[in-house]
C-alpha cells in the first residue's frame, strides 16, 4: 500500500511539473516585433554555402531576452520569429543567432509584420557564347 501511494505521489509530482512548464511557456513566450528591438543587424557570413546569416540585436525590455528563433518559409521568403520570455536577473538581452538560408529563399523577413531585413543579391547573368 505504501509503495502504491509513493508511486501515485511521484506521478502527480511529475504531472504537476510538466503542467507548470507548459503554462510558463504559454504565458511568458511571445513574439517580438522590430519596433521592440534596438541595434538590430543582419550580417551575411560570406563564403558559406548554403548562405548563412548572423542575426543580432537587443530587446528594448530589460526583462525579456530572446531565447529562441523559429522560421517559416512562405514562397521565396523566410519569416523569422523572435521568441522572448521572462529573463533572470543579469541575463543579457542581447541576442545573436546564425541562420541557414536555403537556395530557394531570396528574402528574409522578421515577425508577424513581416518586415524585410535581407534580400539575396542578384547573380549576374551568364553570357552565352
Amino acid at each position: 500500500m505504501k509503495t502504491r501511494f509513493s508511486l501515485v505521489l511521484l506521478l502527480l509530482l511529475i504531472l504537476g511539473v510538466g503542467c507548470s512548464v507548459y503554462l510558463y511557456h504559454r504565458l511568458f513566450d511571445y513574439l517580438i516585433e522590430m519596433d521592440n528591438l534596438t541595434s538590430f543587424k543582419v550580417e551575411d557570413l560570406r563564403g558559406t554555402h548554403p548562405t548563412r546569416l548572423r542575426i543580432s540585436g537587443q530587446t528594448v525590455s530589460s526583462v525579456a531576452p530572446v531565447y529562441k528563433i523559429t522560421t517559416k518559409t512562405v514562397g521565396s521568403a523566410m519569416v523569422v520569429f523572435l521568441h522572448v520570455g521572462l529573463g533572470h536577473e543579469n541575463e543579457p538581452v542581447i541576442f545573436v543567432f546564425d541562420l541557414t538560408i536555403p537556395d530557394s529563399v531570396n528574402e528574409v523577413r522578421v515577425g508577424r509584420s513581416i518586415t524585410p531585413v535581407w534580400k539575396r543579391a542578384a547573380t549576374p547573368a551568364k553570357s552565352q557564347n
